[in-house]
């Protein structure tokens, strides 16, 4: 039985080893579900992990860890109905395990630089598809393709923070999802189909009305724990 409590600071600035570290956990963590289970079960008693759990056009994501003294969080993230060709990066890097489903990965190419630090705190008007950033020189065409892989059950990848990628999944897919600290004040998301862009930030960078916006009704969070349940997970 794996006890989380027990793994020690994670060390991301060596990142091979830290990939090594993050694909042994959540591969114990997925084996063992009477503990996954417990993890999941705890959100509804805990309100700094509920308050943490999200909603958002393309994925639902439950927190069932928050190891940040130690430099990690982990999360069940359970894709939508909505399927978008997005590249986007991460403010963090993180190691991925695919529990259900499976999705096309595209990794992107964009040689010029995409952050402005003059611009982080401007940026913060443009933090969804309705209000996208229309001051911004970032081409959305020049983001190429590099290569695309198809990402299967039970498939574990660690991904720094400056890849720029995207995630095409099939309905209902789950990952569990160990992500590291913050190494950067916002990320992007694009939209391909509409040309647009807006960008992402940390949870204390958020306004109030943003953090209102991505929460979770406790209803909501006892849907998807009757799905983790209904598919065997936990």
């Amino acid at each position: 039985m794996i006890n989380l409590n027990d793994i020690p600071v994670i060390d991301w600035d060596d990142f091979e080893k830290a990939s090594e570290v993050t694909k042994q956990v959540v591969k114990e963590l997925a084996a063992d579900k009477a503990t996954l289970r417990r993890l999941v079960y705890d959100i509804e008693n805990n309100p700094d992990l509920l308050r943490q759990c999200e909603r958002h056009q393309l994925l639902d994501r439950l927190v069932i860890y928050d190891g940040g003294h130690k430099n990690f969080k982990i999360r069940l993230n359970f894709t939508t109905m909505d399927h978008f060709d997005r590249p986007h990066d991460h403010r963090f890097s993180f190691t991925s395990l695919i529990l259900r489903g499976s999705y096309r990965h595209i990794w992107y190419k964009y040689d010029r630089e995409i952050y402005d630090p003059a611009m982080d705190e401007v940026a913060k008007k443009w933090v969804d598809r309705y209000n996208p950033d229309d001051m911004s020189s970032i081409d959305i065409p020049d983001m190429e393709p590099l290569f695309i892989t198809e990402e299967k059950k039970n498939a574990c990848y660690t991904m720094h923070h400056s890849v720029i990628h995207a995630t095409i999944t099939t309905p209902d897919s789950l990952s569990l999802f160990l992500k590291g600290p913050g190494e950067k004040s916002r990320s992007i998301i694009a939209d391909r189909q509409t040309n647009k862009l807006w960008w992402r930030y940390g949870e204390t960078d958020e306004s109030e009305e943003r953090r209102k916006q991505k929460l979770m009704p406790v209803e909501v969070y006892r849907e998807l724990r009757g799905k983790l349940e209904t598919w065997g997970i936990i």
